[in-house]
């Protein structure tokens, strides 16, 4: 991975994103790249940074690709996954979702992550206030 990310600090496009982010001119946004180069950019940034990154993307099977992409060059990366709708009547049903989803947000809290990935659908979904998952947490 050092040998990556040492070819990437050579790159002038690279250069100039590393000091846009290390400026704080964000939000960034990055095209053209295959979803295997975006984790790897995503995980030079973190590493030259040491800042901690979320990746929005258009679907949650692009988060999920991602995510594994970027684990395997060595960071922790989370997915907050997007609310399970459900418009019919049922009898019962799961909430693993919105289990998997407080976990995240508790993960979020605790500073226990380089790189949250998630769906632009994710992002949208209102979620728990801060103050009252900190409140809640035990």
């Amino acid at each position: 991975m050092q040998c990556l990310l040492d070819i990437l600090k050579t790159e002038p496009d690279y250069a100039r994103l590393l000091k846009a982010v290390q400026k704080g001119n964000l939000p960034i946004a990055a095209s053209g790249l295959s979803g295997v180069h975006k984790a790897l950019l995503s995980s030079a940034l973190c590493v030259h940074t040491g800042k901690k990154l979320a990746l929005i993307t258009p679907d949650e099977h692009t988060a999920l690709q991602i995510k594994g992409d970027i684990e395997s060059f060595g960071l922790k990366c989370i997915l907050f996954s997007s609310r399970d709708y459900n418009t019919e009547r049922v009898m019962g049903y799961s909430k693993e979702y919105e289990h998997k989803r407080t976990d995240t947000l508790s993960k979020l809290l605790g500073g226990d992550f380089d790189v949250l990935t998630l769906s632009i659908d994710a992002a949208l979904q209102y979620t728990l206030p801060p103050e009252k998952l900190k409140a809640a947490n035990f």
